[in-house]
């Protein structure tokens, strides 16, 4: 059975001279592994350079029932991510995107309001060529809003606490600020550089701290040395 699928790649792994193990994020099907045959052999017309970290893709995959393993049989780009795979930091933007979807995205469960904020969150970068600076913030609150992981639901609340801790009134400050605006704006305002990573910090903690997990701490760590 042949199904057709926008998805998002995670991340590939090799398995032989001439293919890898993809992991993708759909729309519909939540996480779907995919075997891509051939994709290394560059005397078949290879197409690794279609699988890079949080490409935006639409695939074609063969599976059969009580398979947790697809076939890959087509793949395309919609859109090829040109900016995003010139600029160094933005590789590693990309990869920090992708470590952040695989820590929430499961397999055969659709989390479309997920994926829809990805798969546009990535085309704005790659449309409007967005600087880094304020993105792993911006992204990473939106991602744990929709997952209801974020701190500081009720900011009216948490702004009138009056014995609230300097660095917790900050942090909700900047979260506050991370939900009102879009990425186009919040890429233009200028948020201090220590603050800034220290409320990503205390987000990357405060995660990882409910649901019992160091994954999103080692995907910080890619992204620490730029931001």
């Amino acid at each position: 059975m042949f199904t057709t699928h926008k998805a998002v790649l995670i991340n590939t792994i090799k398995y032989s001279e001439s293919a890898v193990i993809a992991k993708f994020f759909t729309r519909e099907a939540g996480i779907v592994t995919v075997m891509c045959n051939g994709i290394r052999n560059a005397k078949k017309g290879g197409k690794m350079g279609l699988l890079k970290p949080a490409s935006l893709c639409e695939i074609v995959v063969a599976g059969k029932p009580n398979k947790s393993m697809s076939i890959l049989k087509e793949i395309r780009n919609t859109p090829p991510l040109v900016y995003l795979s010139a600029q160094p930091e933005m590789i590693h933007f990309c990869f920090y995107v992708s470590g952040v979807v695989d820590q929430f995205a499961h397999e055969n469960h659709d989390d479309t309001s997920l994926f829809d904020y990805v798969w546009n969150y990535i085309a704005s970068v790659e449309e409007h060529q967005y600087p880094i600076v304020n993105l792993p913030l911006h992204f990473l609150v939106g991602a744990l809003k929709i997952e209801g992981y974020l701190p500081y639901p009720d900011f009216n609340t948490a702004n009138n606490q009056v014995k609230m801790a300097d660095d917790d009134e900050l942090n909700a400050t900047l979260i506050q600020l991370c939900t009102e605006q879009p990425i186009g704006l919040i890429s233009e305002t200028k948020l201090d550089a220590e603050s800034r990573r220290g409320c990503l910090e205390y987000l990357v903690n405060s995660a990882s701290g409910t649901l019992q997990s160091n994954r999103l701490k080692l995907v910080y760590e890619q992204i620490k040395m730029l931001y």
